[in-house]
C-alpha cells in the first residue's frame, strides 16, 4: 500500500523516519508541535528505507517560525526538521526545505524528496529535475528498486499534474520535468541494479 489513513495518533511523524532516529524525532516534533495550526495530515505515504517501513505524513502544518529555529539548528534534529518541511503546507517553504535537503548524504531523506515530483508546484520538480541531469544519487536508485510501485505511483501524478496545469507549456508528457525526472531516477536505477 502507497498511502494510507492514520487517526491522530501520538507523534505520526515518529513513523516518517528511521527506528534508531525515535528519540531525536520524538523531541523535535515536541517543539514543532507548539504553535501548528493543526495535527500532519492522517493520509500516510508508505515507504520502505532499508529494512523499515517508514509513513510519512503527506501534510504537516507547524508554525514557520518554529520550523525555520529547528532547520537553522545543530545535526541530525536539522536534517529532520528539513525533511518534515518539504510536507509543510507552504510551497515556498517546501522548495527552500528540498534546496537544503539535495545536499544531504543519508537514504532516509530519498523519500521525502521524490514524494515532490508527484506534487504540482514545478519549481519543486524543477529544482529534483536539474539536480539528476547532474547523475542519480546511489540513495535514490537504492530507493527506487525498493519502492518500485510507490515510483510508478509518482509518475502517474506527474503525469496526471501535467495534463491539469502544465500542458500549455510542455505540449508532450514526457518533456515535463517530474516525468524527465521519474525516467532519468528509473533508468539509473534500472542500469545499476546488476551491479
Amino acid at each position: 500500500m502507497i498511502f494510507s489513513f492514520a487517526g491522530s495518533s501520538e507523534a505520526s511523524e515518529v513513523r516518517a523516519f528511521p527506528e534508531a532516529m525515535a528519540a531525536c524525532v520524538k523531541d523535535l516534533v515536541q517543539k514543532l508541535a507548539r504553535g501548528q495550526m493543526h495535527m500532519p495530515s492522517g493520509t500516510l505515504v508508505s515507504v520502505r528505507v532499508g529494512e523499515e517501513r517508514l509513513e510519512i505524513p503527506y501534510r504537516v502544518y507547524y508554525d514557520k517560525q518554529q520550523l525555520a529555529k529547528a532547520i537553522a539548528g545543530p545535526g541530525e534534529s536539522a536534517c529532520i526538521a528539513l525533511c518534515l518541511g518539504t510536507r509543510h503546507y507552504d510551497g515556498f517553504l517546501r522548495e527552500n526545505c528540498l534546496r537544503h535537503l539535495l545536499d544531504v548524504d543519508a537514504d532516509w531523506v530519498a523519500p521525502f524528496v521524490l514524494q515532490l515530483l508527484g506534487e504540482y508546484v514545478i519549481e519543486l520538480v524543477r529544482t529534483i529535475h536539474d539536480r539528476f541531469m547532474e547523475g542519480v544519487e546511489e540513495k535514490y536508485r537504492v530507493f527506487y528498486r525498493r519502492n518500485t510501485g510507490y515510483c510508478e505511483s509518482l509518475e502517474r501524478r506527474a503525469i496526471s499534474y501535467w495534463s491539469a496545469y502544465y500542458r500549455g507549456r510542455f505540449p508532450r508528457y514526457q518533456d515535463y520535468p517530474g516525468v524527465m525526472a521519474l525516467a532519468l531516477l528509473r533508468n539509473a536505477a534500472l542500469s545499476s541494479a546488476g551491479k
